[in-house]
């Protein structure tokens, strides 16, 4: 009988990929720890206020899934057990990195990223300043209503700025911030929109 050894080939970081970890702040700081150098969970939940053992422990998993973290686990009890970049997180390195050097908050990054209205907006603003009609001509079915919330949140976050229109009636126009600017570079840049 002959043995075949297969090689599994590592899964490589898609633009997808990089946005689904995006989405997630507690993913973002764990990946973001381990690039820092620490490895046992316990040093890492020290490093990220507010996280729970479970999230940590469902999240270094789903990580350690996608290729971006490998687990190395050594005899003897109590269990020990070390985290450190693979591959993949190895290619992903230079945008968190990146992400962590911005002036926007991991909150804000990971709420406007995980709302597929905020981001079509500031894509359709990137361009030029548009009226309240024109984004929504550009964006297919976003309702009037989730159109005004996600403008009047962003504005908020100021990611966006509202321009009165001294016209017959007045109108309203909407620009992006050098904020909003930013961070869309950054995404243009390192994330690939």
């Amino acid at each position: 009988m002959e043995i075949v050894e297969l090689k599994v080939k590592p899964k490589e970081i898609r633009e997808e990929s990089v946005t689904e970890i995006l989405k997630c702040k507690w993913t973002i700081l764990i990946v973001a720890k381990v690039i820092e150098g620490l490895s046992r969970p316990s040093e890492i939940k020290r490093a990220i206020d507010g996280i729970t053992t479970k999230m940590l422990n469902e999240r270094l998993r789903k990580l350690e899934g996608r290729g971006v973290i490998k687990r190395r686990s050594f005899p003897g009890y109590p269990l020990h057990v070390e985290y450190m970049m693979d591959l993949e997180g190895k290619r992903l390195k230079p945008i968190i990195e990146a992400l962590m050097r911005i002036d926007i908050s991991l909150e804000e990054i990971t709420e406007v990223i995980s709302c597929k209205w905020m981001i079509r907006i500031l894509s359709v603003l990137r361009q030029n300043p548009l009226r309240t009609n024109q984004i929504k001509r550009n964006i297919v079915s976003i309702s009037n209503k989730i159109l005004s919330e996600r403008l009047r949140k962003l504005e908020q976050m100021a990611f966006i700025h509202r321009n009165i229109i001294d016209s017959t009636p007045p109108g309203v126009s909407y620009t992006l911030t050098d904020r909003g600017k930013e961070f869309m570079n950054f995404m243009k840049t390192k994330v690939i929109l």
